[in-house]
């Protein structure tokens, strides 16, 4: 929270008005393997963290006179897998990413305006290959219900990730730009000490104790405001 609070500080400050804002939105899947919850017999398995939607703000700024731009978000992802093995899952994850995209295309470009205002063709100008270290507060949840018991397990964690993708700005007019990306996402070492436990409780083959590396895919669009242009 004290975090998000300074990013909306630092966005209504004077010094940060001279530059643009963007709000992006994707799809994510995710692969956790140590996280597989299921009976050894293979007649059923639950598969967290699952699938969902991210949605992101950021703030943009560059360098003076290479094509390095610097992008910190602020995210939120909501996902859920379907009921499996008496078993439902639900997570919300809050994260913060230092996004920084490289135009390999056109790095010595020195112009501080919007790409589109740039001379060149649109794959000159436009495509980036971005690297995104970051930190995710997880609230995972799992409920279910066994023998007319029903229970629900609720817990939060942190864990750090890196993430890299590759996208294309389009420019739509002086002050709105359109990005298309795709990115890739390796969580390390996230923990979730519930999901052991309910192995036990159900005697499932779970030989691990709840740490996992979480994989995630997401394709997405961005848009982005420039208000200083001139």
């Amino acid at each position: 929270m004290r975090l998000i609070l300074l990013f909306v500080f630092l966005s209504v400050s004077p010094a940060f008005l001279i530059a643009q804002f963007g709000i992006n939105a994707g799809y994510a899947t995710h692969q956790a393997p140590d996280w597989r919850l299921g009976p050894s017999d293979g007649s059923g398995v639950s598969e967290p963290p699952g699938n969902g939607f991210s949605v992101g703000i950021d703030y943009w700024f560059r360098l003076k006179n290479v094509r390095i731009e610097f992008l910190p978000e602020l995210n939120y992802t909501q996902l859920s897998t379907p009921s499996a093995v008496g078993l439902e899952t639900r997570n919300h994850w809050y994260s913060i990413f230092a996004n920084v995209n490289f135009y390999p295309f056109d790095f010595k470009g020195d112009c501080d305006c919007p790409t589109f205002s740039k001379q060149g063709n649109q794959l000159q100008k436009g495509f980036f290959i971005s690297l995104s270290p970051g930190l995710s507060y997880m609230d995972n949840r799992i409920s279910g219900g066994w023998g007319g018991v029903a229970f629900e397990y609720l817990e939060s964690t942190m864990a750090p990730s890196m993430g890299i993708g590759a996208g294309i700005d389009f420019g739509i007019s002086d002050l709105l730009t359109v990005t298309p990306y795709a990115s890739f996402r390796y969580l390390v070492n996230a923990r979730w000490d519930d999901i052991p436990k309910i192995a036990a409780d159900r005697n499932y083959d779970f030989p691990g104790d709840g740490t996992a590396d979480v994989r995630r895919l997401q394709a997405g669009l961005r848009l982005g405001w420039r208000f200083n242009y001139r």
